[in-house]
């Protein structure tokens, strides 16, 4: 009996240890990673599967929420597509309407100037010549030229290189030769509507040249420019034709480096108060003098000239940005306001500033 039942055991306990070859399954190797589906990347589903049943666990009202947010969007995205549509189509017929306007200016000045061929022909004047009615008056062009459509854009071109040569020179910055090398740019009696580009805006330096000519009286003016400052630099942004070869609008940008001497010349207030040192207000001038000679100026020039026939400048109208330029520097309305000011009658005239020490 007892024989029996121990054999028994060890059969029972050699059916446990061949448990996979009879068939029987083990439960931890049920629940074995191996026996779970794999992804296509070697890994298990699980991730997907749990992404799944959260996206399915939502409410139908959450969902429906989700697909209302969705219409919204593409709803709004085309609306923005309609409107840039929209913008875009008023820009191109704005467009159309501003080629259309040039192409009626461009048909005027082509009538313009063969009424101007016609009027040469029959007088033996050219269109920027000047007639003589009395024994006194004196032409300015002595050499009738014929114009018409493709000479007047022969003359234009002409007349931009002839500028851009004139702009090269003053970038050379000083005139060996004095008024000589200004001869071939500049008519002797060039008329100098506006000239802050020089620097002073003082009466007295007017009234001391009196006598000379406008292209003597330039080139005194551009000395006493280039004697008071330093690292000049002239760049020319834009040039173009107002219609004939004979009125131009040239867009210049001077970078230049004040001194002690540019601000007697052009604002003998600043220095002048600036030397006291008793108030407030002296302070104030003392830092705003030291602002403007520490730090370069960019001024923007816009130069409106007129040429005679031999595309020399008889009109010169020149104005400065010294606002823009000074509110860069000192970085204050205020200041420079006061700094515009006009200078006081003690400042030095333009032939006085060549001399300062």
């Amino acid at each position: 009996m007892r024989s029996q039942s121990y054999s028994s055991l060890l059969t029972s306990s050699s059916q446990g240890r061949r448990g996979p070859e009879s068939g029987a399954r083990d439960p931890v190797l049920a629940t074995s990673p191996l026996d779970q589906p794999q992804c296509r990347h070697g890994g298990s589903c699980s991730t997907s599967a749990s992404m799944t049943s959260r996206t399915s666990n939502h409410s139908p009202t959450t969902l429906e929420r989700i697909r209302h947010r969705r219409k919204m969007n593409k709803r709004r995205l085309r609306a923005e597509r309609a409107a840039r549509t929209e913008r875009l189509s008023d820009e191109v017929a704005a467009l159309q309407t501003d080629v259309i306007h040039l192409e009626r200016q461009l048909l005027s000045v082509a009538q313009h100037v063969h009424s101007s061929a016609v009027r040469t022909a029959s007088t033996g004047k050219p269109p920027g010549a000047r007639i003589e009615r009395t024994h006194t008056t004196t032409s300015v062009d002595t050499q009738p030229r014929t114009m018409s459509v493709e000479s007047a854009a022969d003359d234009k071109e002409a007349a931009e290189a002839q500028l851009r040569r004139f702009v090269a020179c003053l970038q050379a910055r000083s005139f060996s030769n004095g008024a000589d090398d200004l001869c071939p740019y500049l008519h002797d009696n060039v008329e100098l509507v506006h000239s802050e580009y020089i620097g002073t805006s003082a009466p007295t330096g007017v009234t001391s040249t009196q006598r000379e000519t406008g292209l003597r009286r330039l080139l005194s003016r551009w000395n006493c420019f280039r004697d008071t400052v330093r690292d000049f630099q002239l760049a020319l942004k834009h040039l173009v034709s107002l219609g004939s070869p004979c009125e131009w609008l040239a867009s210049i940008e001077v970078t230049v480096q004040l001194t002690d001497k540019a601000l007697v010349v052009r604002f003998p207030h600043v220095i002048e108060m600036a030397a006291v040192h008793s108030s407030f207000a002296d302070a104030r001038a003392s830092a705003i003098a030291a602002k403007l000679v520490a730090s370069p100026l960019h001024l923007d020039i816009q130069c409106h000239m007129w040429l005679d026939g031999h595309f020399k400048i008889v009109k010169l109208d020149v104005a400065v940005g010294w606002t823009t330029a000074l509110l860069r520097c000192l970085d204050d309305a205020d200041d420079v306001v006061w700094v515009l000011q006009p200078p006081r009658p003690c400042g030095p005239s333009f032939r006085e500033c060549e001399h300062l020490g």
